[in-house]
């Protein structure tokens, strides 16, 4: 199915990637069958190249547009948390913020359910070390004026610490809205105008925001979520 919808922008694998752009192809034709992913796009990077982009799939499968690796335009989701990891090791550079600081006292105002005397420090929000559970509840809105700033969010659904800072490693969207909200915090700035003023202006990525609703891109750029049910490809509201 995916095969012959493979849209190349760059496939000129150096010569310590033998075989890059055969590896790709199979894995992702793989992965797509395997997941019922519609479509996705990959990029390789080796030193500051790009060696390979390139598009798999459908970004609309009622419409059969393809995806696109140079325009097609992705919901990041869990790829976000690099990006913030980017934006906090931003402060540190500047040297508002140091790795083992305690956090605690930029984020006063939230009620934490601490369970722990421990400092909790920037750098075990991000490595998922801060003892914090997460249920994942209430991450999504269907309606642009149901979406909450960073700040109500984190106020109206405090997730429960579990174990002791720097003890055990558990995955946590929780860790890097605290994160986020710690930019926030130090820097003065809205979490999105800090990660593209700070992160995506300098590379140069234009059409990337953390706004929502994002901003001046077509509706044909986006590719379309999808639920897979019965054998169909069911279109989900963003």
């Amino acid at each position: 199915m995916f095969a012959s919808l493979a849209r190349t922008a760059t496939a000129a694998a150096p010569a310590e990637l033998p075989g890059l752009n055969a590896f790709v192809d199979a894995f992702m034709m793989d992965a797509l069958g395997r997941y019922q992913i519609p479509g996705a796009a990959v990029a390789v990077v080796s030193g500051e190249e790009v060696v390979l982009l390139k598009g798999y799939g459908f970004a609309d499968v009622e419409r059969r547009i393809p995806v696109d690796p140079e325009r097609t335009v992705f919901r990041a989701f869990s790829v976000s948390k690099p990006v913030t990891a980017t934006a906090v090791m931003q402060l540190f550079d500047r040297g508002l913020l140091k790795p083992d600081d305690d956090v605690t006292r930029h984020l006063e105002g939230l009620p934490l359910r601490r369970a722990f005397p421990q400092p909790i420090t920037a750098g075990q929000l991000l490595t998922h070390t801060s003892g914090f559970t997460d249920r994942g509840a209430g991450t999504v809105a269907l309606h642009p004026e149901n979406v909450k700033t960073l700040e109500q969010y984190l106020a109206d659904r405090p997730y429960r610490q579990v174990d002791p800072p720097g003890q055990r490693v558990a995955y946590s969207d929780y860790n890097f809205a605290l994160a986020g909200y710690l930019v926030e915090r130090v820097s003065g700035l809205p979490f999105p105008r800090f990660a593209e003023e700070t992160v995506f202006r300098p590379l140069g990525m234009s059409r990337t925001t953390f706004l929502q609703p994002r901003p001046g891109v077509r509706v044909p750029e986006h590719a379309v979520g999808y639920a897979h049910a019965g054998g169909r490809y069911e279109p989900q509201p963003p």
